[in-house]
Parts: C-alpha cells; structure tokens; sequence
C-alpha cells in the first residue's frame, strides 16, 4: 500500500543502491571515454602542427619532447591526464556534492599532479648517468669574479635530452669543481687550460629516445589511478543514503 501510494502521489521512489551503482558506472564509462577521445583528437593535432617546430628545436638543450614543458602536452600522455581528470572530478563531486568546489578542488588536484609528475617522471622515463673527460671542446659558460673561477658549465652530451643534472668535478660522484685555476694560463680564454685538467663530466639525462617508454608507462600510471578513483566513487555511492 505505501508504495502504490508513493506512485499515486508522483513522490520519487529511492534508488536501489545496485542501480545507482550501475548508473555511476555508465556515467563514469561514457565520460571517461570521451574525454579520453577529445583529448586524443587535440593531442594528435597539436603534435601535428608543431611537429615541424619540434624538429627545428630538435638540437637546441632543453627544447626537446622529453622536457618537462613539451612532454605532457605530446603522445598519449595527454588522454591520460584526461581520464584521470574526468575520474577526479567525479569521485570529488560525490564527496563534496557541490559543483563549484568540487571544480576547484579538482582543478587544483590535477594541477599539483601534473607538478609531482616532473619530480617523480625521471623514475619511470630510465636516465642516463654518464661521467666522461671534460675537454676545451666542451667546456660552454664560465663564470667569475675577480678573475677567479667559480663554476664551469659544459655543453650536454645530447643536446636533445632532458637535462636533470650537469657538473664538473674531480672524481665520480665528488663535489662540484670551483677552482682554483691558474690566472697566468687562464688569460684571455680558460677553456683550453680547464680541457687539460682531467677534469670529469657528469651528467644525469633523460634522451629523447625515452620519450615513447615514458609515455606509455606514464599513461598506465595514470589510467590506474583513474581506475582506482572509480572505484573509490562506486564505493561511496554505495555507502552513501539516497
């Protein structure tokens, strides 16, 4: 009787716990996927289109796809962070239940994610460590004061790598070299004296052939997360009442 009642009445009957879940489930699905299919579109354009810029950037340090600046913007990372994104926003919207804080919480979740994937990408991207002699040849900026040597920088060994570390020392894994220098034969040019030193170069890189590894580890990544984040929403709405 109460619920021929409730129908007579049109007040909305409570949703079954099960078919909230499924309903959470086709939202989650269809939205994750065209988000992922939006973002494919557009990475794939944008790589496109500056697919001639990258090759002109291609010799210059700090320029390649593997930097920090073009990486997340080039692949398939982008339907990644969409994806997760999307899973975000759901799973913060059921928590919050108030659309314009769960869109700035979201917001400001992905932004501090895309920020901990620079620190934490070197990890999944598999850099090199590679200590060779310093010579005239390499030897780039140097800096002074007072007609004393106080840092010696050096071109990279692949110019289109991403540059995580690169200093001049004395032994493997020893302090940065900072003098002190001959001023008699480091006048007018120091390069040719720093060359004959037996000073090292070491360096930690990430080189653009890693670019394609990185992404598809940093896709799983995210992918995994968004899955969790799923789930963590079918959880709640489980547990949460009608």
């Amino acid at each position: 009787m109460p619920k021929s009642c409730s129908l007579r009445s049109g007040a909305p009957l409570p949703r079954p716990p099960r078919s909230r879940r499924r309903w959470l489930l086709v939202k989650l699905s269809i939205g994750g996927l065209a988000a992922a299919l939006v973002a494919g579109v557009l990475s794939l354009a944008l790589t496109s289109w500056a697919q001639p810029i990258d090759d002109a950037h291609a010799t210059l340090a700090q320029a390649s796809s593997v930097t920090p600046l073009v990486f997340p913007t080039r692949g398939v990372v982008p339907i990644g962070y969409a994806i997760f994104a999307f899973a975000l926003g759901g799973t913060v919207g059921l928590m919050l239940r108030k659309t314009l804080a769960a869109v700035a919480v979201t917001l400001a979740l992905v932004v501090a994610a895309q920020v901990g994937a620079v620190e934490l990408r070197p990890l999944i991207a598999e850099p090199v460590h590679r200590v060779t002699a310093l010579t005239a040849e390499r030897v780039g900026m140097i800096e002074g004061m007072n007609d004393v040597v106080t840092k010696v920088e050096a071109w990279p060994s692949e110019a289109d790598s991403w540059q995580l570390s690169n200093t001049i020392v004395t032994t493997p894994g020893g302090p940065e070299y900072r003098g002190p220098t001959d001023q008699e034969k480091c006048t007018p040019d120091c390069r040719e004296w720093l060359g004959a030193q037996r000073l090292l170069q070491e360096e930690r890189y990430v080189p653009a052939g890693n670019f394609w590894l990185a992404q598809w580890r940093e896709l799983g990544i995210l992918i995994t997360l968004a899955a969790a984040l799923s789930l963590i929403s079918l959880w709640w709405i489980r547990r949460r009442p009608a």
